[in-house]
């Protein structure tokens, strides 16, 4: 099922400007995620969707089919973000600090977007759409993290491909399991979690 708008035109190569559909998609998707998280995937209509910013709810169809291409989108959207992060490792003189580094900003990530993205595990839980999507972007991290860290991580690269394997799910995990702890204890110290994610991120991949 393809999310795209179906009436957004191709821009030209090389032009950095974003069309009027596109910025239309944008808040779309915007507004969608604000109210998935506040009212839940089956409460949230498609018309609470468009008063959010002024549209009519049968004009949200010409650029999603269902409230499923809109959950699709934004996993796509995160996707977008994750594998720019984990290509941008490439160019790390120090790939070890460099994922050191990135803890601060993926513990507010997973707080911040925890509402919304529990959200759409549940909905994966119970509907196999939307479980394709959310394990096909699980994979696509997993692959161009192993990739990136086998390539220039020396201490990875000479490990047991399984040893790596489970050593980037335990990664993943505990970015998941924040999400989860933000909804269960919402005050929880996260400059001191930031600070123990960081001792324990750099022992996984020590040299």
């Amino acid at each position: 099922m393809s999310s795209a708008p179906l009436d957004d035109s191709p821009r030209a190569p090389g032009c950095d400007a974003v069309s009027p559909a596109e910025m239309r998609r944008r808040q779309i998707l915007d507004a969608a995620g604000t109210c998935f998280a506040r009212r839940g995937f089956h409460a949230a209509s498609m018309a609470e969707i468009a008063r959010t910013f002024g549209m009519s709810a049968g004009h949200i169809y010409n650029y999603f089919a269902s409230k499923e291409a809109i959950i699709e989108a934004l996993v796509e959207r995160d996707l977008e973000v994750a594998l720019d992060f984990i290509e941008g490792l490439r160019s790390a003189a120090e790939i070890q600090q460099a994922l050191v580094a990135g803890v601060a900003e993926g513990v507010e990530t997973s707080v911040a977007h925890s509402p919304l993205d529990l959200e759409i595990l549940a909905e994966a839980a119970r509907n196999p759409s939307v479980a394709a999507t959310v394990r096909s972007m699980d994979q696509a991290v997993r692959v161009r993290l192993k990739d990136v860290l086998v390539t220039i991580h020396p201490a990875v690269a000479q490990a047991d491909e399984r040893e790596v394997e489970a050593k980037i799910e335990l990664l993943l995990a505990i970015f998941d399991g924040l999400m989860v702890r933000a909804v269960r204890n919402p005050g929880f110290d996260r400059e001191e979690m930031v600070r123990v994610v960081q001792g324990i991120v750099a022992r996984i991949f020590e040299e």
